[in-house]
């Protein structure tokens, strides 16, 4: 979710095999969502039952577009 809005999914969950402290989720989301170096990734929950859902929060720290540095996919914090 960006903002409220529902804006791509969840592709797969997993362990990062350089750090075993750290989850990696893979999501995939509408490339109109404005993704920047300043974006972060919270956990959020929805209503009673706690559906968890991935929200895309901007800080305005860094509004250069998200790309990879070093050829894997980028990585939101």
């Amino acid at each position: 979710r960006y903002r409220g809005i529902t804006v791509g999914k969840v592709q797969s969950i997993e362990l990062d095999a350089k750090d075993v402290r750290h989850i990696l989720i893979r999501i995939s989301v509408n490339e109109a969502v404005p993704v920047t170096r300043g974006t972060i990734a919270k956990i959020g929950f929805q209503g009673i039952t706690g559906i968890a859902h991935i929200l895309l929060e901007e800080t305005g720290r860094d509004k250069t577009p998200l790309e990879s540095d070093d050829g894997e996919l980028p990585r939101i914090a």
